[in-house]
């Protein structure tokens, strides 16, 4: 997508556009700046019907063509003004065939109104993938819209009266309607004669020039000047010092009509001041934030630059910083003190010996530009930052201990792009989030390959969900009292053509910062339930599986667990088939809402499992507040359970304290023979490991439980214990794994 530097520049680009090609090279530079699929600027007929009058598909102008509002997000749009999807448009309209036909997923939509507020249209753009820099894309997508409404109604009006001009002027005998017309329209018209002489106006122009009729026949038409002579059509945006007005001119010149000659030339004149106005607010709010009266990140970005080509070859630094635990402090105290602490931070941010204002360049982050050769330099800034920004902060009556960190990041060292400059900082930045508060981090190449390694895990993770090709294996669960397999987990497996095996580890961690865990969750639950359904009613095999949730999904996403209900009805799986893990984290995070989410799952039939259980802060609390029927030893305790003694006491008091609640335990990574007899010996229920069986695919697990289950049979129907206990106990260990 072209980099554009500032609402500024788009403001000044499309408004040197004009003629009658105007709404299609709005709808091209609208989908170039925004980088969408298909952008349409559409005219409303009535509450069930648009029509579209410019349209940019995938590189082709498209326009001329009518579709009813209705199964369609142009209908909320309508209703509600705006609307926008950003990746989840198919599952909102599922009745939408257009968007499944050109695979679109995403969806910006804003109403177009004319100067009385009144609807006229819509602009939308739609995207086959994500809306990239959504909140930059709306910000544009609005300044584009004043535009375009401005155009709906000044082609809609001239088209009309045009098309009523063409017609009156065929017979002398319709003169009068002409006249009626022109006098009863809100846009001032001029009618002027070959030297510009004002031959006839309407009140509405009067109005606008505060000039009477009377005065203005025979006077020369004021702006004629700024008209070239020959052109037929001609349209001019000019400023009236002596009104203090803005006004929009249109010339329509004509020699002949119906084989005479006339030479006439009809000015139309549109009073667009307080329109004017607003793009000037836009202009202004597209170099200052509103909020804190800083510069933006696009304006801040563009003095940086100057600055930089003004001494290129000068050693600067950027610092960026945010306030430590702002969520935190919106959530508990409300967003009017949030802004209230933004705008406090932002007044301090005024130091002496900056060449550049102070910018706001994220949500809850400022930059500050300096020419520092060194580090000490940066470290002197820095230094006074602290000492004004940091400490108990009074706001609306009520205080706040401030805190901040920060990263900064040298020119050109690190970086020579202002962009690259700015997030590079921002990575040394969130470097300093994980050491503590009032810290600082210089950039380091390794920080930038880490955010580039995430970027890259991302994007990839995202392509891979679309694509729904994420692959689960399955790790066999032991009753050890019996040594069969008696259940399964679930487990997402991804490898990648370019990256190779994918560590599980960095994915969902990935997935859970990205807000893709919803989608891998769904993702892995619903192949785990398609392969419990075949297990269960083609080879007859009924074991359960369990099935690890993200607390972002249990406790974000409550209309999860009805989703999963419904999906097994469908399938026709048993609720008790499918047994739900959890980590201590969703405990963590809120436990009110912890519970009543886990209540809701519980009676809704599913098993709870308590995941990696002793590695939390206050795990002994769970087993009695939460309704847990399975808990799992974390594999850190299994691990060297044989040779530590403190090991053996932890695991043999987590057991006791599971049995007390009537709470089955499993213990995780049992990889050796000694750690099992270990267990066995303290009365541990399941346990999974290597020992047993590594993750396998779904095929390759089915195939095992079928031979172990026909062993069994066999074993049954020959009355030769020793077969099935070889066959489905933990001695055949070697032949199963």
């Amino acid at each position: 997508m072209p980099e554009v530097s500032s609402f500024v520049d788009v403001i000044s680009e499309i408004g040197r556009f004009h003629g009658k090609d105007y709404l299609n090279r709005l709808v091209t530079k609208l989908a170039s700046l925004i980088s969408a699929d298909h952008v349409y600027i559409s005219r409303l007929n009535d509450n069930e019907m648009v029509s579209v009058v410019a349209g940019w598909e995938s590189g082709q102008l498209n326009s001329g063509f009518s579709y009813p509002l209705a199964t369609t997000p142009c209908y909320e749009l309508v209703a509600e003004g705006s609307c926008v999807y950003n990746l989840n448009l198919k599952p909102n309209f599922p009745d939408d065939q257009f968007i499944f036909d050109a695979d679109l997923n995403s969806y910006i939509g804003l109403a177009l109104k004319d100067v009385n507020g009144n609807k006229i249209g819509i602009l939308t753009a739609l995207y086959h993938g994500e809306i990239v820099e959504q909140e930059r894309a709306i910000g544009i997508f609005e300044v584009v819209g004043i535009r375009a409404s401005a155009e709906l109604e000044r082609v809609s009006y001239e088209t009309n009266l045009i098309r009523s001009n063409e017609q009156l002027l065929n017979t002398n005998r319709e003169f009068s309607l002409f006249k009626r017309i022109v006098q009863s329209s809100d846009n001032g018209i001029v009618v002027t004669d070959s030297n510009y002489k004002i031959i006839s106006s309407n009140p509405a122009y009067s109005e606008i020039s505060q000039t009477s009729s009377a005065d203005l026949i025979g006077s020369i038409y004021r702006f004629s000047n700024i008209f070239h002579p020959l052109k037929k059509f001609e349209k001019k945006v000019v400023t009236d010092a002596r009104l203090s007005k803005v006004l929009e001119v249109t010339k329509i010149s004509m020699s002949y009509v119906e084989g005479l000659e006339v030479d006439r030339s009809v000015f139309f004149c549109r009073d667009i001041t307080e329109e004017s106005k607003a793009n000037d607010i836009l202009s202004h709010y597209a170099k200052f934030d509103a909020l804190t009266s800083l510069s933006t990140r696009f304006s801040y970005s563009e003095l940086v630059n100057q600055h930089i080509r003004d001494q290129p070859e000068t050693l600067k630094s950027i610092i960026v910083f945010s306030i430590d635990n702002f969520k935190s402090i919106n959530e508990t105290m409300g967003h009017v003190v949030g802004d209230e602490l933004l705008r406090a931070v932002a007044n301090k941010l005024y130091l002496s010996g900056l060449t550049v204002p102070p910018g706001r360049v994220g949500g809850n982050e400022f930059s500050i530009f300096v020419d520092c050769n060194d580090r000490d330099c940066v470290v002197k800034f820095l230094k006074e930052i602290y000492q004004r920004v940091c400490g108990d902060t009074k706001i609306l009556g009520v205080s706040i201990p401030v805190t901040i960190s920060a990263g900064s990041a040298f020119y050109p060292d690190d970086a020579r792009d202002v962009e690259d400059l700015i997030n590079c900082a921002s990575q040394a930045l969130t470097q300093s989030k994980t050491i503590g508060p009032n810290n600082h981090t210089f950039f380091l190449p390794q920080l930038k390959t880490t955010s580039d390694r995430f970027s890259t895990v991302y994007q990839k993770l995202s392509s891979l969900l679309a694509a729904d090709k994420l692959n689960v294996h399955y790790q066999a669960i032991v009753d050890l009292n019996s040594s069969v397999i008696c259940g399964a987990e679930a487990l997402a497996r991804w490898t990648d053509p370019d990256l190779g095996y994918m560590s599980p580890v960095e994915f969902v961690e990935v997935a859970e910062k990205t807000g893709l865990i919803y989608q891998l969750g769904e993702q892995v639950f619903r192949q785990a339930a398609e392969f419990s359904s075949h297990l269960t009613h083609a080879c007859k095999i009924n074991i359960p599986i369990s099935v690890n949730c993200s607390p972002c999904e249990i406790l974000n996403h409550p209309e999860s667990h009805t989703n999963k209900f419904l999906l097994l009805k469908k399938l026709n799986v048993d609720v008790d088939s499918m047994h739900i893990e959890l980590t201590e984290n969703v405990m963590v995070e809120d436990k009110k809402l912890a519970v009543e989410r886990m209540i809701e799952l519980s009676e809704s039939g599913f098993s709870l499992s308590i995941d990696d259980f002793g590695t939390g802060f206050s795990s002994l609390s769970y087993l009695k507040d939460y309704p847990f029927d399975v808990l799992k030893i974390d594999r850190s305790f299994i691990s060297d359970i044989s040779s530590d003694k403190g090991s053996r006491n932890i695991v043999r008091i987590i057991i006791d304290l599971a049995k007390s609640f009537n709470v089955k335990v499993i213990a995780e990574g049992v990889s050796t023979k000694e750690q099992l007899d270990v267990l066995k010996t303290m009365g541990c229920d399941m346990a999974q490991g290597f020992y047993f069986h590594k993750p396998e695919s779904c095929s390759d697990f089915g195939a095992r439980l079928q031979k172990l289950d026909q062993l069994k049979i066999d074993a049954v129907e020959n009355s030769t214990s020793s077969i099935a206990e070889g066959a489905l106990g933990i001695e055949s260990r070697s032949r199963m794994s």
